[in-house]
């Protein structure tokens, strides 16, 4: 490490982390032992920093509704009881979200269905599909597109945006063999890389990917695993968010924290496109507003030494202006989201 290691910003001390412990500009934390424990305190930072870990979103109803789920004590009785109050028409999307959740989870497991063995399909089918669908789709700025590939038993589900941001989350399920789920795991790397490098192509600079990341969720069973990625500097690292399960037990509080984790990551989704979408239209901004001010009377000509420096100045100007805008801009939507959203994980509901 550098000497002034201690003075480089957060995202520089990242890159390095990249160079010293990953290989070819790729830096996998799931790897177990792979970074030195000396740096323990450093890389706890930085994924704090970077929110490697998926951070539990919800507003106040939804964490009152939350607290009952969880202490329900395995009777059907107590699930049905904590959602009771909940109109499919007044109430807000999210809480008809978890409601309906609730009562297909009572279903499936009033005849144990989540107890017996199924193929993939079967949980693609009844336990996921419907519930991504109907979370994202309660938006307007989602639409739900399904592929599934002949030469292999695995099916992807792409959540698009309708603001030119294609790709924006994607899902991918897959049988349990060991084979399948390394080959799953490393389309699911590349999937993500590929698109954050094409969101890099929409925004104005390659330092805004400091604020993005491209999240991958895999199906195996009753298992929900994030995935995500960041690019910093050029370099990528791929992390897991979490993971969860949903439960087969009748378990409130596994129930709880299942349905805080697709809310978490329906919220961390859209965020992630209001980023890119503020630093798209600041820049067009900054565009419109450079043509509105230009005038067609310049100091120098064009072959005069001093034009071409002039020209590095203002494009360099004109990065820093962008740039101190975007981070203002980040920086009051995030204040935005602690006031809307409380951030408690499901084990302090109780």
């Amino acid at each position: 490490m550098p000497k002034d290691f201690k003075e480089l910003s957060l995202y520089k001390k990242a890159a390095l982390l990249v160079d010293s412990c990953g290989s070819k500009d790729i830096l996998d934390f799931r790897q177990s032992c792979i970074i030195p424990q000396i740096l323990e305190a450093i890389t706890n930072r930085i994924t704090k920093k970077l929110h490697v870990l998926l951070i539990p979103l919800h507003k106040a109803k939804e964490h009152a509704l939350l607290k009952k789920i969880s202490k329900a004590k395995k009777k059907m009785d107590d699930f049905i009881e904590s959602i009771e109050s909940i109109s499919v028409v007044k109430s807000a999307n999210e809480l008809v979200f978890i409601k309906m959740l609730v009562e297909k989870f009572v279903v499936l497991l009033k005849y144990d269905h989540l107890k017996r063995d199924h193929n993939e399909c079967w949980y693609r089918v009844n336990v996921y599909s419907e519930t991504f669908n109907l979370l994202f789709l309660s938006s307007n700025l989602f639409e739900s597109k399904r592929a599934e590939c002949e030469s292999s038993p695995t099916l992807t589900t792409g959540i698009s945006s309708s603001c030119s941001v294609s790709s924006i989350f994607e899902t991918l399920s897959c049988p349990c063999e060991k084979n399948m789920i390394r080959d799953a795991s490393t389309v699911a790397d590349l999937v993500r890389s590929s698109s954050l490098n094409y969101w890099l192509t929409l925004l104005p600079y390659k330092e805004c990917s400091y604020y993005i990341e491209s999240i991958f969720c895999h199906f195996n069973k009753l298992t929900l695993r994030i995935y995500g990625t960041k690019l910093n500097d050029g370099r990528l690292m791929h992390y897991v968010k979490k993971e969860t399960i949903n439960p087969n037990n009748g378990s409130g509080s596994q129930l709880a924290d299942y349905i805080t984790t697709i809310l978490s990551l329906f919220r961390h989704v859209l965020i992630n496109l209001k980023k890119i979408t503020i630093m798209c239209e600041i820049a067009l901004q900054d565009d419109l507003n450079y043509l509105k001010n230009s005038t067609s009377h310049n100091t120098f000509r064009e072959d005069s030494p001093d034009s071409s420096a002039t020209k590095v100045w203002e494009t360099n100007e004109r990065k820093t202006r962008i740039m101190n805008k975007i981070e203002d801009a980040i920086k009051d939507l995030e204040e935005t989201d602690d006031e809307q959203y409380i951030r408690t994980y499901w084990e302090d509901l109780e």
